[in-house]
């Protein structure tokens, strides 16, 4: 019996919910759901630009429920754009007077005051709605905005100022404010609300030197800008944010000892984090400035305080070593091909000696780092490091395998291993071994399978394929990369380049084709391997044996690369030659590439300007015309200097 009366108590509390739940849902009438309908129409043709069939719908709608916000609202914005003065104020009119506290509606009618031509009327009405409204921070904000709109920008700033005195608060609206000053490209007083704001909003800081850096690279303005933060840390010492900001605009404009001493003010302000420090210099070495990046790793290095980032600061000054040396390398003729494509250009630095005291110091601070922190993040670091250098300068292939391995088996950062898993297959290719790199591109590809860097190591696999001759594997790889990777991934255009060259040059051809490009799969093998020499005798041969298939003519575009990268330039020339009696469709691109070569690598700049003429004349349709157009008036200054000279 007990149990009977417990079950219906707790069926009369379920029934209660259950009819209290049913009261609170709303039941919209036909009449409601089919006004519902007309606005949405209306919407729709305003959307679409048919003004007059939207104002039409918006009349009925407001007419039929003149206390309706959104109906009016939508139907005054038009009536506002179309400036139908006399249907304005007969909406507005019956609004207020319905509606006696809508703030929108009290603005609406200073504006078509404003708009009719009583200026005076107009801020009578909107001081009067300020005053009625007890000055409300919604009001300030809207009439604010629509004082802009209609260009009244000495009073839209006066309101703010008014606003502020009222309600005391000086950082009222500041952020609009400054974006307000900053559209009129006034930015020290933009500069002042922002600082305004950060004072209010310390935590906010980042947001400010987000705008603050975004204005134009300006002399006369930097020193205003410059003199004005520099005020402002005075006034309030200690703010390590206002020395970042400082030191951020004086890297900007260059002046890179001052905000280096600032940087190390932030430091001191912050407890030697070494953070900021070490992104400074880092931004010098994205921005090429090697030396300053060197020195400023150094002083970093010097600093007592920031022993704590010195593994990081160690790591940094070997990348400047390290950048700074390749930057010295001359133009190259084996990138032209298919430029930046990973099926068709090597990773090899050519040009540097091993002996380069920039890369030997590299050398030896990778050196360091794996001795004296063997089992850090940095170790790990500096061996992929280490193993880059010794596989792209050095060549050393087995001595790099063995320390991409050891790096690899020393981190468990996630990309770092993924890195050296891609870099072993690689080397594995150089060193000519397909079989273990097929092997190794597979499993690593199962093993990151489902992650976006599975389309890294399938399209490596797909070139191992390629150099493998494995031609029906190949095929395979192919159809499934292009969907795998999708468009926005990295090496999207890589695979559906080398996927059209593949298809014109081995699937669309005949046996012997197909024979040629097998030829020419194993040159690109001895390419890659940096083993030119076999290559040149593979093209030569290609050339030879199979003169008139399609993959012939790529075969002549490697064979004047690799007379070019020997410095045999009439050889060179006298491959390249057929391309330009044929008018070729890579004429063009040859013609940069041997311009490009006596332009920037020979000094030749008679042969050069020959070239780059002929893609002005000959290519109209040509992607390199406006660079070819660029630099030859480049260097028609360049000789008429020496001619005046």
């Amino acid at each position: 019996m007990k149990n009977m009366r417990q079950f219906g108590i707790l069926l009369l509390i379920s029934i209660g919910m259950t009819v209290s739940g049913i009261a609170q849902v709303k039941v919209i009438s036909p009449d409601e759901r089919q006004m519902n309908l007309r606005f949405n129409q209306a919407q729709r043709f305003e959307r679409q630009g048919q003004m007059e069939q939207a104002a039409e719908i918006y009349r009925y709608l407001v007419d039929n429920q003149p206390h309706n916000f959104s109906y009016y609202n939508n139907y005054v914005n038009l009536l506002f754009r179309q400036k139908n003065l006399p249907e304005l104020e007969r909406v507005i009119t019956r609004f207020t007077q319905i509606n006696p506290r809508n703030e929108n509606a009290a603005v609406d009618l200073g504006k078509l005051y404003y708009l009719r031509g009583d200026s005076a009327l107009a801020f009578r009405e909107w001081q009067a709605a300020l005053d009625k409204f007890n000055h409300t921070a919604f009001l300030y904000n809207i009439l604010f905005n629509e004082m802009i709109g209609l260009r009244l920008f000495d009073e839209a700033e006066a309101l703010i100022k008014q606003a502020r005195t009222h309600s005391n608060q000086p950082d009222f609206m500041t952020l609009e404010l400054a974006n307000f000053q900053i559209q009129r490209g006034k930015y020290i007083t933009a500069t002042g609300e922002l600082l305004r704001y950060a004072r209010a909003n310390p935590r906010n800081y980042n947001l400010i030197a987000g705008q603050i850096l975004r204005f134009p690279t300006d002399s006369v303005l930097f020193v205003r800008l410059d003199s004005l933060i520099q005020s402002e840390i005075n006034s309030t010492p200690g703010q390590a944010d206002l020395h970042r900001l400082r030191a951020d605009i004086l890297f900007k404009h260059e002046r890179f000892a001052e905000a280096q001493a600032e940087i190390f003010q932030v430091e001191t302000l912050t407890g030697f984090r070494g953070d900021q420090a070490l992104s400074m210099a880092k931004n010098l070495v994205q921005i090429q400035r090697y030396d300053l990046a060197q020195d400023f790793y150094s002083a970093i290095l010097a600093n007592k305080e920031l022993q704590s980032a010195a593994p990081q600061a160690l790591l940094g000054l070997a990348e400047a070593f390290e950048r700074a040396v390749l930057q010295e390398t001359t133009p190259e003729p084996l990138h032209y091909f298919y430029p930046g494509n990973l099926f068709f250009n090597t990773d090899f630095v050519q040009q540097i000696e091993q002996d380069n005291t920039g890369l030997q110091k590299a050398f030896a601070i990778y050196d360091s780092l794996i001795v004296d922190q063997p089992k850090s993040v940095y170790s790990a670091q500096a061996l992929y490091r280490l193993a880059d250098l010794r596989f792209r300068v050095v060549r050393d292939f087995d001595g790099a395998l063995y320390l991409f391995r050891r790096a690899q088996s020393a981190t468990r950062d996630r990309q770092l291993v993924l890195k050296c898993g891609t870099r072993i297959g690689e080397v594995l290719i150089v060193s000519g071994d397909l079989q273990a790199a097929t092997s190794h591109f597979r499993s690593e590809a199962e093993r990151w399978e489902g992650t976006p860097d599975e389309g890294n190591l399938r399209v490596r696999l797909a070139l191992t394929y390629f150099l493998a001759q494995e031609f029906d594997s190949l095929e395979s790889e192919l159809k499934n990369l292009v969907p795998l990777l999708g468009a926005r991934h990295p090496l999207f255009n890589d695979v559906v380049s080398f996927d059209t060259f593949y298809r014109l040059n081995y699937i669309e051809t005949a046996a012997v084709g197909q024979k040629a490009f097998g030829e020419f799969a194993r040159a690109e093998l001895l390419f890659r391997q940096n083993k030119l020499s076999e290559a040149e005798q593979v093209y030569k041969f290609l050339l030879q044996k199979y003169p008139d298939v399609p993959v012939s003519m790529t075969g002549r575009f490697r064979l004047t690369q690799i007379h070019l990268q020997f410095n045999r330039i009439a050889e060179a020339e006298a491959v390249a030659a057929v391309f330009f009696n044929l008018e070729h469709e890579n004429a063009d691109q040859m013609a940069y590439m041997l311009a490009e070569i006596a332009d920037r690598r020979d000094g030749n700049l008679r042969r050069a300007a020959q070239y780059y003429e002929f893609i002005l004349e000959k290519c109209s349709g040509s992607l390199w015309r406006d660079n070819a157009r660029k630099r030859l008036r480049e260097l028609h200054q360049i000789q008429l200097i020496k001619k005046e000279s």
